[in-house]
């Protein structure tokens, strides 16, 4: 029969197993936040921004971000505690969990109160607090991981060593962009480096958590059940992470769902469509004066050639900006050709009543720019083409190019391939455009950008 205090002493253990679930939570609550505030953010880059930015001054992720992380910080509170009482007679592993304590006040205080400027701006005391509290964050979390280390099992300390090793490394790794950040420069891969270094140890949480609940469980069976705690314990860890990977993949999942309506939306109301022997045109038309027709190349439909025409034109131009065949709204005829192609432009001409234009045309639009100034040249003033490439050649110049021509091909034909391009090698893709080092150079990662929807064709 159970005495009382035997009965008390089940329940207390009981109780800790159930609040050490908030070493799982916190990390699985932390990732929500950075997945949220990237959504709330829609031009933040996961690959090339840090962390931090998203809870920056003026940040517009900044709201929700600073809300889930209060959250998960409530939850490491609650996980420190949970390991100081499952410490016992362990006086490392005491220690540990009282650092862990702290390491969460200290995000739950100080933390709150020094977040990072924006990037491109100078840091200034503020920059100088928030990076003084990371130090001491990580210092706190550093020697707790060393301690508890110390007082459990050989594997787990392997394991430690191994997630101390990976955390060092990234987070210096990492360091060195700082200056890049203040000077509003571009820092490539600097998001994907410093979310290694803390979700290695974010994972570390959640793995001493579920280490901890094996050892209490353990201390209630006999040593034949023993066995089945441990595969207990294989279980927890694999829910664990599965469940990490799902957030991940959701937030993925939901980037890419708010991404393209908001790409969608932007692309309401700025065009008309109008009927043809070739299916439905579409087109946009800004500016007063000199009629010019701009042809846009494969990146986008009438708002690629917008963008060119409000970027080289502006308002002194009366501006005509169709969507070729196949690109958002405009038909893809069965069998088109750049001949056909050139044919709508005219048919379009004719309905808004223009005889003679400017033709501007980029990338892939040139075609069908250069064959309707070879079909119609009286009603062609000039031919501008941009980065046009409509030659065949032979040699090894050209045969790179053809390569980078085909995979940027198959990133355009599918939305999530361009997005994914986008979002996280965004600067790489401006490569394979053509776009140079002077180019990109400077390029803050999370400016103004589209994720214009991709096209049929």
């Amino acid at each position: 029969m159970r005495t009382g205090g035997s009965f008390r002493t089940s329940v207390s253990m009981l109780s800790n197993r159930t609040l050490l679930v908030c070493g799982v939570l916190s990390p699985l609550v932390y990732a929500l936040a950075d997945a949220l505030g990237g959504v709330a953010w829609g031009a933040y880059s996961f690959r090339d921004q840090a962390i931090s930015e998203l809870g920056a001054i003026g940040a517009p992720s900044r709201a929700p971000f600073s809300a889930l992380l209060l959250l998960a910080y409530l939850l490491a509170l609650a996980f420190g505690v949970a390991v100081r009482r499952a410490a016992r007679d362990r006086r490392r592993l005491h220690m540990a969990g009282t650092l862990l304590v702290a390491y969460a006040v200290l995000a739950l205080t100080v933390g709150q109160f020094v977040p990072m400027r924006p990037r491109g701006t100078a840091q200034g005391l503020a920059g100088a607090l928030h990076l003084g509290e990371g130090m001491v964050a990580m210092t706190l979390l550093l020697s707790a991981m060393g301690l508890a280390a110390a007082a459990l099992r050989p594997r787990f300390r392997r394991y430690t060593i191994a997630t101390v090793v990976v955390v060092l490394v990234f987070a210096a790794w990492g360091g060195l962009e700082a200056g890049r950040i203040e000077a509003g420069q571009s820092t490539p891969w600097l998001g994907l480096k410093e979310r290694v270094f803390w979700y290695a140890h974010q994972s570390w949480l959640a793995v001493l958590a579920v280490v901890l609940r094996r050892e209490g469980a353990v201390d209630q069976v006999r040593a034949p059940q023993r066995a089945k705690a441990r595969r207990r314990l294989r279980l927890q860890i694999g829910y664990s992470f599965a469940g990490l990977a799902l957030v991940v993949v959701l937030a993925v999942a939901g980037t890419f769902a708010f991404d393209m309506r908001r790409a969608y939306g932007r692309l309401e109301g700025g065009s008309v469509v109008v009927a043809s022997p070739f299916g439905a045109i579409e087109f946009a038309r800004g500016g007063v004066g000199l009629p010019v027709l701009v042809v846009h190349g494969s990146g986008g439909g009438w708002d690629q050639g917008a963008l060119v025409a409000r970027a080289l034109l502006g308002t002194d131009f009366d501006w005509i900006a169709p969507s070729r065949f196949g690109y958002l709204r405009s038909a893809l005829p069965e069998g088109a050709t750049f001949e056909m192609q050139a044919r709508a432009y005219a048919h379009l001409l004719d309905r808004l009543r223009i005889e003679r234009v400017a033709v501007v045309a980029m990338s892939h639009g040139a075609p069908s720019a250069l064959l309707f100034t070879a079909m119609y040249p009286e009603r062609v003033l000039s031919l501008t083409l941009l980065s046009a490439g409509v030659a065949s050649s032979t040699d090894a110049a050209q045969a790179g190019a053809n390569v980078r021509g085909d995979a940027l091909t198959a990133i355009f034909r599918h939305d999530v391939l361009y997005w994914a391009a986008t979002r996280f090698a965004r600067q790489r893709l401006l490569r394979l455009m053509g776009a140079g080092e002077e180019a990109t150079r400077g390029r803050v990662p999370g400016s103004a950008r589209s994720s214009t929807p991709s096209s049929t064709a």
